[in-house]
């Protein structure tokens, strides 16, 4: 957390008035909302004027927006403060900047301008920062086992100590057989979509949280797939690769659809049932089957990564 406070040192109004800035998180993953909170703390009879709120900071989107204004400092009754809170979030990942803000203060017939300094935050794919799932997890090295020997049993003891080498032979590589299962990125989506679906049954995640989680399940699986950048971009972008493409018409009218919601449930309070929910799921179920059975998007992006995923 980090708190960047401006006091200008000089003669009336500056000398007087404080502004911070307080960045709630400077790393989140994409779709991870985090706040921006500024303070003004001035003298009875300041006016103080914030900018408007733009609907975007960049490729930052602003959710939600909430102001407090002119409260009694409870530490000192000579003071006020006025409060700004921005709720932001990005589908992009990367590092973006919370550009400074011009604030308006004036008192006795006095006007100054404070100036807040930039703030940067990094927004993280959900595939960064995690083990490799392409990757074996916790499979040790081969062991050699020195199998003890009789000092003296002839033919028998020799054969007895070559059916416990077999046996643990096998042993070992029945082990790391059933340790090696693998999984296709179908199948990978799929499974979180299951999962996503049996919570909807079970509790009430919200419309808002269903969808922020069904759109990064479909752009994870275009990611690891066909190696489409699709956690980076914006849903517009994506939209033009894939309309790149063709015979992707259906499938991008889908895509486009699941998108449209995600940004109604964000953005307009869009609320919907369990039955409804659980729609979606399915919905996004088959936008993924029918994705996976795309024959030109496979020759026009191949597949990113191999074809299968090692399951922990």
């Amino acid at each position: 957390m980090l708190v960047t406070t401006l006091a200008v040192g000089m003669q009336g109004l500056a000398a007087e008035v404080a502004v911070s800035v307080d960045v709630s998180k400077h790393s989140v993953q994409v779709a991870e909302p985090f706040t921006v909170e500024t303070r003004v703390t001035a003298p009875v009879g300041t006016r103080v004027n914030f900018p408007e709120v733009p609907p975007t900071f960049g490729e930052l989107e602003v959710v939600d927006s909430k102001d407090t204004f002119d409260i009694p400092d409870p530490q000192d009754q000579a003071l006020r403060s006025w409060t700004r809170k921005v709720t932001l979030e990005s589908l992009v990942a990367g590092e973006h900047v919370i550009p400074s803000q011009e604030i308006q203060t004036e008192r006795n017939r006095e006007n100054k301008i404070f100036r807040t300094r930039q703030q940067k935050v990094a927004v993280m794919s959900v595939l960064e920062n995690q083990v490799d799932p392409l990757s074996f997890r916790d499979i040790k090295s081969t062991v050699d086992v020195e199998v003890p020997q009789a000092p003296s049993h002839g033919w028998v003891a020799w054969l007895a100590g070559g059916v416990v080498a077999l046996g643990v032979c096998t042993a070992a590589v029945a082990t790391v057989v059933r340790r090696k299962k693998w999984i296709a990125p179908r199948e990978w989506a799929i499974g979180e979509l299951d999962q996503l679906q049996r919570e909807c049954a079970t509790e009430t995640p919200g419309t808002k949280a269903v969808y922020a989680r069904l759109e990064t399940i479909v752009k994870t699986y275009l990611e690891v797939q066909f190696s489409i950048p699709a956690t980076q971009q914006t849903p517009r972008q994506l939209l033009e690769e894939l309309n790149l493409v063709e015979n992707t018409g259906g499938l991008s009218n889908k895509l486009a659809e699941l998108l449209k919601a995600s940004e109604q449930a964000r953005y307009a309070g869009w609320e919907l049932d369990t039955s409804e929910l659980q729609q979606a799921t399915c919905d996004a179920r088959e936008l993924i089957v029918a994705l996976d059975h795309s024959s030109t998007l496979a020759m026009a992006h191949g597949n990113g990564t191999p074809q299968k995923r090692e399951e922990s």
